[in-house]
């Protein structure tokens, strides 16, 4: 039973955490953007704010293989200098940071030898990445486990604030209440109850709202001061801000080790605050100066009440966020007649440009045929001889792809990187991601491991002393000691490693020694990708 726990952890964190963990980096780039865009461009309309905060919430709920042949990512990776960029900072080096396919070596697809003996040097490795699999999924089961319990505690409060809370019975105020939901055009039924229990007014309900005026502002004298909060209340009743919170709050809580997600929640709150005071003050019907003393009434009365982590939308701030949104008074502009659809438009744009992050295989791969992977010598070309077959010895080998082309040969080449000429020890075949590599004969998975250099990779003993070899996979399929057919699948395609595009790098050894392939296999029957 310990077992049977021990791997769901495992075969579970093998799943969630490196979602999480790619979707923090991705985040983190977008909160780059995003906090660049409001910096550099001065950008002071909270609406606008609220769009670019809005993205990078967007980008923690994507899945990190989200693409677009439109992106930036793809963009500018027809850039000249993108490979050495994609190279340095490996942007796919953190998807196998969390991976259990077998320990990292120190090889390079040019200078790749093994000994029968690593498979046994992995596996104290691969024990001790379970366990960090198994804690770090335990860990964030945890930490989501009390901070939810925190969450409904916090919100049953507030629900029980309602359920003893006494219906507003006052004509005026209940007419205050009717003149507004007319001017938002809001159908549904909303409910005023009044509390001492609660120094804050807040609303809460989806399909039934009910806002919540506490007793002290009712007796306020100022009727103007009562006109703003059940106006701005409204405000967020319009724009079903209730719904949109407890979602914020679910991915906070989801992603609590993710500074990220807190810092983008606030200022997404913020913004809410201050689109719902410029909503109401574009009626022009409630003087600036006179909804900022609203404000400032409600802060005075906040700062004698409970402490609360807000969890729904309301006038319940913090002191700075007040002063922030009094300050934003002075500047706000009345909404112009086509300001959202252009907001929205742009949002569109930008999650179409900005948030995919991963590359994209058309019809064709990434690599030209001017690729900067030149053959040097001129004995490697193609062979004319149309057989498949292994010459000279009893064992066959078969295609490891059924499509395909050749994008690096056997032989001396110039490096796309550094530019200087090295041997390459396999051949390169260019794919879309995900298509199924097949083991190239029978034998036995001898590596099946993950490298920074060589990505995912997959090394297999055959008879006669030879050995192929897979890198840069994109998945793996099989693990070390397991027995093979020719033509099982073992992997997909993929962009690991020491890669500018998705591509299998494909071996043939004989005793150690690499062979070219080509004089085994008949690469031009290899079809084109649809």
């Amino acid at each position: 039973m310990q077992l049977d726990g021990l791997q769901f952890f495992i075969k579970a964190g093998s799943a969630v955490i490196p979602f999480l963990w790619q979707n923090m980096i991705y985040s983190g780039i977008v909160l780059l953007i995003s906090w660049l865009l409001i910096a550099i461009g001065k950008v002071k309309s909270a609406r606008w704010q609220h769009a670019l905060w809005l993205l990078v919430l967007i980008r923690l709920v994507l899945p990190p293989n989200f693409s677009h042949p439109l992106s930036s990512r793809n963009l500018l990776a027809k850039l000249p200098f993108y490979e050495k960029i994609a190279f340095y900072f490996q942007f796919d080096y953190h998807r196998n940071l969390f991976e259990l396919d077998g320990n990292y070596g120190t090889s390079i697809d040019n200078q790749s030898t093994y000994a029968s003996n690593d498979t046994k040097m992995n596996q104290p490795n691969q024990a001790q990445k379970a366990r960090i699999f198994a804690g770090l999924f335990f860990a964030w089961l945890v930490g989501i486990s009390l901070l939810f319990m925190i969450y409904l505690k916090k919100l049953n409060r507030f629900h029980q604030v309602i359920k003893r809370a006494t219906p507003v019975e006052n004509q005026k105020i209940l007419q205050i209440a009717k003149d507004w939901c007319a001017h938002f055009r809001i159908k549904k039924s909303v409910r005023l109850v009044s509390s001492d229990e609660y120094s804050s007014p807040f609303t809460i309900g989806i399909l039934h709202p009910i806002i919540l005026l506490p007793a002290s502002v009712i007796k306020n004298e100022h009727h103007f001061h009562l006109e703003s909060i059940i106006a701005h209340e409204l405000a967020h009743i319009k724009r079903r801000d209730n719904l949109w919170m407890k979602i914020q709050s679910l991915l906070q809580i989801i992603y609590f080790f993710n500074p990220v997600a807190w810092y983008v929640n606030s200022k997404i709150g913020l913004s809410r605050e201050c689109i719902c005071d410029s909503m109401v003050l574009s009626r022009e019907k409630i003087a600036i100066a006179n909804y900022g003393s609203g404000i400032m009434t409600v802060l005075k009365l906040n700062l004698f009440g409970a402490d609360e982590i807000n969890v729904l939308p309301g006038f319940g701030s913090q002191t700075k966020k007040m002063m922030y949104r009094i300050n934003h008074l002075k500047g706000t502009k009345m909404k112009g007649k086509y300001q959202s659809l252009l907001i929205f438009g742009t949002l569109f744009f930008l999650v179409i440009f900005v948030l995919p992050m991963a590359g994209t295989v058309l019809n064709k791969d990434v690599r030209p045929e001017n690729s900067n992977f030149q053959l040097i010598a001129a004995e490697n070309s193609f062979s004319n001889n149309d057989e498949i077959s292994l010459q000279n010895e009893s064992a066959e080998f078969t295609l490891p792809l059924k499509t395909g082309r050749i994008s690096a040969p056997f032989g001396n080449m110039k490096d796309p990187y550094n530019k200087k000429i090295v041997h390459h020890n396999g051949i390169d075949i260019a794919a879309p991601i995900g298509t199924e590599i097949f083991a190239a004969a029978d034998g036995v998975v001898e590596i099946a491991a993950v490298e920074k250099g060589l990505g995912k990779h997959i090394l297999l003993q055959h008879e006669n002393s030879y050995q192929t070899f897979y890198s840069h996979c994109d998945s793996i399929l099989v693990q070390s000691g397991q027995q093979l057919k020719s033509g099982d699948v073992i992997a997909h395609v993929g962009t690991t490693g020491r890669s500018t595009g998705p591509h299998l790098h494909f071996e043939i050894r004989k005793a150690g020694e690499p062979q070219d392939p080509q004089n085994y296999l008949n690469f031009k029957v290899l079809k084109l990708a649809k």
